[in-house]
């Protein structure tokens, strides 16, 4: 083995090591862009109906998740690439054999780079490994937060629900069963901006969100969405303006001018009863 293969082996730990640095992390998480939950100047809470309250906040959260899952979802790609790339650099080195040697001292060397950037190698794979594993839990957390936070704003807005619909217990009560609504579709339900429409619609029609619970994901809340579009409509408002007037139609044949007729018209005419209007 030449002297420029030795040099490699023993320096492949420190270049491992060195190339795979991770940037330094974060010290403070960035919140710049998120909305602030305060009202605008000169507005107060009591100029907002609790409905438009909880929207705002819901909208507020949905942000900040869609931020919170977008700098997961970097670091994860982040550090799986790293991953992929220390493995395929530990593979890349053979391990030393003897055969190749014709000097013992040259081969116990080899022999000792190789173990220090197996040794390496793997100290820096189990690191970037802790990282993804972080990530996971991070996401599992954010995902748990945000069904409580849903759970809560379903909860908080019951009674609104029971002053829309007369009959909202009873009718919910068909949809929390889970041979009508799977659990998965509940999930989805309670994720949607009219939950309590959208469940109490479920609910009364039971056959309907069977059949959606049957779909998979990707269906199953294509069909929620155009349900909860459909009850999101206005409603027509019934009214007690007069019906609107109708012009006067002329008859199928016009009143015959006594003025204008010939005299065998004429004649007819007074056969037929004709009179003059006075």
């Amino acid at each position: 083995m030449s002297d420029q293969e030795l040099a490699a082996l023993a320096g492949a730990a420190e270049i491992v090591t060195t190339s795979e640095q991770t940037e330094a992390s974060e010290a403070t998480e960035n919140t710049e862009g998120q909305v602030s939950d305060q009202p605008a100047e000169g507005e107060t809470p009591e100029d907002k109906t609790k409905s438009q309250v909880r929207r705002e906040r819901r909208e507020q959260q949905r942000q900040r998740e869609q931020q919170e899952a977008a700098e997961t979802a970097r670091k994860l790609a982040d550090a799986e690439a790293r991953l992929g790339r220390i493995k395929a650099a530990a593979q890349a080195i053979q391990e030393p054999k003897e055969s190749d040697f014709t000097d013992s001292f040259e081969f116990v060397a080899a022999k000792a780079a190789f173990q220090a950037h197996k040794m390496a190698a793997k100290m820096h794979e189990n690191e970037v490994q802790g990282e993804i594993t972080a990530a996971e839990q991070a996401r599992q957390q954010a995902d748990l937060a945000r069904a409580q936070e849903r759970q809560r704003d379903y909860v908080e807005a019951i009674p609104e629900a029971r002053a829309r619909y007369a009959d909202f217990d009873q009718v919910i009560s068909v949809a929390m069963r889970s041979d009508v609504v799977s659990p998965a579709v509940a999930d989805m339900v309670l994720d949607s901006e009219r939950p309590h429409d959208l469940a109490y619609h479920l609910g009364k029609n039971p056959d309907v969100a069977r059949a959606i619970s049957q779909l998979n994901a990707v269906q199953a809340a294509r069909e929620l969405g155009r349900i909860e579009a459909q009850i999101s409509l206005p409603r027509a408002q019934p009214t007690t303006a007069p019906a609107p007037i109708r012009p006067v139609r002329g008859a199928s044949s016009a009143t015959p001018n006594p003025e204008n007729m010939t005299a065998d018209e004429f004649a007819a005419w007074r056969a037929k009863g004709g009179t003059f209007k006075t």
